[in-house]
């Protein structure tokens, strides 16, 4: 009895120990974007994105949800990667204001989004995936304001076409994390944008 205890003991401890840490501290290089809308790339480029300070102009800022956990199913959560990733993307926008922040319904999604709206003391506000056409066209009118915008795979690449006004994005690649889209809308359907690995 005693060493079945002991087995059972240590399977236990070994299958604690085979999980993934809550959270994995991301050590890349970021890039990091000025209050005056420059962005100083992970490979010494700068990039000026176009209208920035234009009161005129809409900027969006849209990504991926981070590395989920791969058995979670459809309600996946982040794991110990993406939780790193999520707090870093707050030191992309340090040095900017953002007006709003927006996620899909998703613990993953709002879970990336989380760490910048508590750094801007913003809501995370939920937005519905299959009528995003209607959260551009309503930010697009919101002029002199930045979004933070989060979402998945295949609808942020559909998100930043409704933006642009043409189809041009292909979905997201499974394992693909680190895209973060930049979009100066001067109208809805008349932007420029821009594609930021971090």
């Amino acid at each position: 009895m005693k060493y079945i205890f002991t087995a059972l003991s240590l399977s236990i401890f070994t299958s604690m120990m085979a999980q993934e840490p809550d959270y994995v501290a991301y050590k890349k290089a970021l890039p990091v974007i000025s209050a005056d809308g420059k962005i100083k790339t992970t490979d010494g480029k700068t990039v000026i994105i176009e209208g920035f300070k234009d009161p005129n102009r809409v900027i969006f800022f849209l990504v991926r949800h981070a590395e989920k956990d791969t058995l979670g199913g459809t309600n996946a959560d982040l794991n110990g990667i993406g939780r790193g990733r999520a707090e870093a993307l707050v030191n992309i926008f340090k040095k900017i204001r953002i007006h709003g922040i927006y996620s899909t319904d998703k613990p993953r999604t709002r879970h990336t989004a989380e760490p910048l709206a508590k750094q801007k003391r913003r809501p995370v506000e939920i937005y519905d995936a299959n009528k995003q056409a209607d959260l551009a066209e309503i930010l697009s009118k919101r002029i002199g304001k930045r979004y933070f915008i989060v979402g998945h795979s295949n609808t942020i690449p559909k998100f930043v076409d409704i933006l642009r006004g043409s189809v041009l994005e292909k979905d997201l690649p499974d394992n693909e994390y680190s895209r973060l889209y930049i979009v100066s809308v001067k109208t809805l359907g008349e932007a420029t944008v821009y594609v930021i690995n971090f």
